[in-house]
């Protein structure tokens, strides 16, 4: 009605329209911040700029957090995560909607000595889409998870895909360090 929809207007619950221009700039500085290999500085500026094209860019904002935790910038880290939980609301930080994003759950638990395993159907091809999709979803995890690694399987059909193991600690703040540094397994 249109009594519930002024009342989330005035709650801020409603999306303004975000222009396909505006989209595509926003994803292009993702891709620059993800793939910028030196600087953790200029991914969270980089980051920032897409924000500013698209502030409901979720890939972004869960980028922009994980690059503040990886800069110890944990001051700046906390301001960014209540923007994005004011923008999107708590459910963007349950680690089973944050996987739902990208495709199928099919598990995700804590293991005894604090692992969490996800395991999801992904639509995705190629070895490269793949590493891209589970960078993704690690970085949007990590800084949620309090724990000590993760272990992901992103599974393309029954015994096929990518599987990764990143722990805690491991320095992941772009997509190079992310392939450098986790333990990235394709099954084909």
């Amino acid at each position: 009605s249109t009594e519930k929809l002024k009342k989330r207007k005035q709650s801020g619950l409603t999306r303004k329209s975000v222009s396909v221009k505006a989209k595509a700039e926003s994803k292009a500085f993702v891709d620059s911040a993800t793939l910028y290999r030196y600087e953790i500085y200029k991914a969270i500026n980089f980051y920032k700029i897409a924000i500013s094209f698209n502030r409901y860019n979720l890939q972004a904002w869960y980028g922009l957090i994980d690059a503040y935790k990886s800069a110890g910038m944990n001051k700046e880290m906390k301001a960014a995560y209540a923007e994005m939980e004011k923008l999107f609301g708590k459910a963007a930080f349950s680690i089973k909607q944050i996987v739902q994003n990208f495709g199928d759950v099919q598990d995700v638990y804590r293991t005894e000595d604090n692992i969490y395993r996800i395991e999801y159907r992904s639509d995705k091809n190629t070895e490269t889409e793949l590493i891209q999709e589970t960078f993704s979803i690690i970085q949007a995890v990590r800084p949620i998870c309090n724990c000590e690694a993760i272990s992901l399987f992103s599974s393309t059909s029954p015994g096929y895909g990518l599987m990764v193991f990143v722990k805690k600690d491991t320095p992941i703040h772009t997509s190079d360090a992310f392939t450098r540094n986790a333990s990235i397994q394709y099954l084909k």
